[in-house]
């Protein structure tokens, strides 16, 4: 389904981070599940961010990002390596995978 509104107004009211990749800032969604390993000795988190695809022109695998909760969530502050990027839906959103420095 198409959205009716440009996805920077989207993630504008929805975003809870605000991403930094060098000069350029944009908002996003940062999702965080965690997964129960090695029958619950284990816990494992699967950082995934998404963007406005073309908001971060060359960001690719290796790139750092840092990221700052809008939501007063402290423990999402930090910095980030792009693991992947890929497309989301129609190509509008990118889907970028993380891995917390």
């Amino acid at each position: 389904m198409a959205l009716d509104v440009p996805p920077s107004a989207y993630l504008g009211q929805l975003g809870d981070v605000m991403v930094s990749y060098g000069a350029l800032s944009v908002i996003g969604i940062l999702d965080t599940p965690t997964q129960v390993l090695e029958g619950g000795l284990a816990l494992s988190t699967d950082y995934k961010l998404t963007i406005e695809a073309a908001s971060l022109p060359g960001l690719d695998t290796g790139a750092s990002l840092a990221l700052t909760s809008l939501v007063g969530l402290p423990a999402n502050n930090g910095t980030y390596t792009v693991r992947e990027v890929g497309p989301e839906g129609d190509g509008a959103f990118a889907l970028v995978t993380l891995s917390k420095v």
